[in-house]
């Protein structure tokens, strides 16, 4: 399905000099839910169950040096929300309008407060390991309803790798004090399934020796 082809679908697409394949390309992406059919350039095909967040696109591409593009994305508040913390964070982002923005990323620098998720607790486990990776300390925090949501999934995996994190009251609830870096890889089995825990780790090892 091309995005040339299906534009009210607000699939992502890159007309760039140097695109091929009649100047496009577009990522594998469903507007169905469950999942996704991709063929690979082995000429396999993989079905994938879980989607990618939004905000680990913006997660990518505030660690990624260079400048990243972003489109298809929403006005919701959990994506609001994150933008203005990789914006505190030093990424440069610039809304170009209809859901796209483009993010400068590759230096993220401390900050001198607390990082607000709202209410978005897929924001706080995501950008847990983001920052557990980052060579500073940190502080998550989220409105009432995040403040009673444990966090020991995401917590324990990042403790295994060597990250520093400290809940309130000694506990695993926000707001949540990250003191990253020197993290190391390890395998990690899900106890539970959970898709904010795999981004949490997969976020985490991008750092990790």
């Amino acid at each position: 399905m091309s995005c040339l082809h299906e534009p009210h679908l607000g699939l992502p697409c890159d007309l760039s000099a140097g695109t091929r394949h009649d100047g496009f390309h577009a990522a594998a992406r469903s507007v169905h839910p469950g999942g996704v059919n991709a063929a690979f350039a082995d000429g396999h095909v993989g079905f994938f169950d879980d989607d990618i967040d939004l905000i680990v696109w913006q997660g990518m591409a505030a660690l990624a040096d260079g400048t990243s593009t972003v489109r298809g994305l929403s006005d919701g508040g959990d994506v609001a929300c994150t933008r203005r913390i990789i914006e505190a964070l030093g990424a440069d982002v610039v809304d170009a309008g209809d859901g796209t923005i483009s993010i400068r990323g590759g230096r993220l620098e401390a900050v001198d407060h607390p990082l607000d998720v709202g209410n978005s607790g897929t924001g706080i486990r995501l950008l847990a390991g983001l920052l557990a990776g980052q060579p500073f300390r940190s502080v998550l925090d989220g409105d009432a309803s995040i403040r009673r949501r444990p966090m020991d999934r995401v917590l324990d995996p990042l403790r295994l790798m060597g990250a520093t994190v400290d809940g309130r009251d000694g506990l695993s609830l926000a707001p949540l004090e990250i003191r990253g870096g020197g993290l190391r890889g390890i395998e990690y089995r899900l106890p539970v399934a959970s898709a904010q825990v795999k981004g949490c780790v997969l976020f985490a090892g991008l750092s990790a020796d």
